[in-house]
């Protein structure tokens, strides 16, 4: 039987077994390795029901494949996969930085529709990913003029849930 053959039998079991946990295999041709990538990382350090699902895998794989080598990593290793060439259990990982970006846009918007509240002047920035908010607004009814607020400036930056959250 050929190695990847059998491998990718072990993995889709492995697959069913463990739902939540994101699996990549891609055959590194530098090292002459079958590398499998477990994700997320706090399963692959902390679940000892998936350690004990995938260290039998490869010891049978080794014991059967004696000439073939194999390493299972999580997403920090530098063996980490880019082009994998099988996924199972993969879902859409939500970026922080897009969701804080969307967070902020909803308060924008959300500040435009409450005419008689105003909110500090938040900037949002991130280089990465290009994303910039307005200044809240404040609105003045009786001139019906819009001017940015001036006071309490406070810089949000992507990644930090603290500064996020006092926002």
């Amino acid at each position: 039987m050929d190695p990847k053959i059998h491998l990718v039998e072990k993995l889709e079991e492995l697959a069913s077994n463990f739902p939540h946990v994101q699996i990549k295999y891609a055959y590194n041709e530098l090292i002459e390795t079958h590398v499998v990538e477990l994700t997320p990382e706090y399963e692959y350090y902390n679940n000892v029901a998936l350690d004990d699902a995938w260290f039998p895998i490869s010891l049978e794989f080794m014991e059967i494949f004696p000439e073939e080598n194999i390493s299972f990593v999580s997403s920090d290793s530098s063996l980490s996969i880019g082009k994998p060439e099988f996924e199972w259990n993969i879902r859409a990982i939500i970026d922080l930085d897009i969701m804080t970006c969307n967070f902020f846009e909803e308060i924008n918007l959300m500040q435009l529709q409450m005419h008689d509240y105003s909110f500090p002047n938040v900037f949002f920035t991130n280089e990465e990913s290009g994303c910039i908010s307005l200044p809240f607004l404040n609105y003045d009814h009786v001139n019906g003029a819009i001017f940015p607020a001036l006071a309490g400036n406070l810089e949000v930056i992507a990644g930090n849930t603290q500064n996020a959250m006092a926002a």
